[in-house]
């Protein structure tokens, strides 16, 4: 379920009229209507998820509001939420670009994930957006702390910042270090980084699922009709050492998906900007397997291989 494409599901009889109503441009999940997508699809209703901003109180709510009737006509399915984290590092180390980080680290993460898993908002967070409290209800956080079933976290770089001030927050763009073509840095520990401050934050986090990771970069086809995306298999290769890292280290990671599998439309930047395992032509619809896709398939040969040895 996701909550972005509300024009597409609103309306009579729509997916959002069965499932509750909208409020500030989010879903707003009724338990009854959330009984809809389980009993309708049966066995084949394996994982319930809430995407997008996930950042008001009224998705929170619903998730842990729908929880009951979800887990009542699915038993087996998961249900979770998938949120978008980074990691924020101080650019020196003193003490307003460390209260810098915290502050960036407070409303990108602990912004959605304190009242999941603590039952509160994070208080530094009115620091930074002052004036901002959402209006909490009586038994609200009660119902958002409800358990869930995994955590997604879409993750894809870091963010440096440094303070201008007290409460305040500035981006630094260092330009030697690697970058996507999106502008994003290259740096996989933040992977490892972020997961362990997690286990370490919360006591109650429970399993982690990559649910998006990966990079654009200017790919094309070469005159042997090949892809050679060696910046993307570096890529991939090194935020897989970096999860193996933090599990080896206690995190429970379940599952790891990589944005994306093909080329697509990508926001705002249309078909500028190319994430996928495999190469699209646009004009011609033609698909070509990129050496990171050939790789990814050798990797996954290779650990159904050892696992059944």
């Amino acid at each position: 379920m996701v909550s972005w494409c509300l024009d597409e599901l609103q309306g009579a009889g729509g997916l959002v009229d069965r499932l509750g109503h909208t409020h500030g441009g989010q879903v707003y999940l009724r338990g009854l209507g959330a009984s809809w997508l389980p009993s309708k699809y049966g066995d084949k209703y394996r994982h319930g998820l809430v995407q997008g901003p996930a950042s008001s109180v009224f998705v929170s709510r619903g998730l842990g509001e729908a929880g009951v009737p979800l887990r009542a006509n699915a038993p087996h399915a998961q249900h979770g939420i998938v949120v978008n984290c980074a990691p924020g590092y101080a650019d020196t180390d003193s003490a307003a670009d460390r209260d810098a980080a915290h502050l960036f680290e407070t409303f990108q993460n602990r912004w959605v994930l304190d009242p999941l898993l603590k039952g509160e908002y994070p208080a530094d967070l009115w620091r930074y957006w002052k004036g901002a409290e959402p209006l909490v209800l009586d038994g609200d956080m009660d119902l958002i702390r409800r358990p869930i079933d995994y955590l997604g976290i879409n993750f894809y770089s870091r963010a440096v910042l440094r303070s201008q001030g007290p409460d305040t927050i500035d981006w630094v763009r260092h330009p030697e270090v690697e970058r996507t073509t999106m502008d994003w840095e290259v740096y996989p520990q933040g992977m490892q980084d972020l997961f362990e401050a997690f286990q370490r934050d919360y006591p109650d986090l429970p399993p982690i699922y990559v649910t998006e990771n990966g990079m654009s970069s200017h790919d094309a086809v070469d005159g042997a009709g090949q892809v050679d995306d060696v910046q993307r298999q570096a890529y991939i290769k090194r935020h897989f050492a970096a999860c193996s890292r933090a599990m080896d280290h206690g995190v429970d990671v379940r599952g790891y998906f990589i944005w994306s599998l093909m080329d697509n439309f990508e926001w705002a930047f249309g078909y500028e900007r190319r994430f996928g395992l495999v190469h699209v032509d646009f004009d011609t619809q033609q698909r070509t397997l990129k050496r990171s896709a050939l790789a990814y398939a050798d990797f996954l040969a290779e650990r159904r291989a050892s696992s059944t040895a």
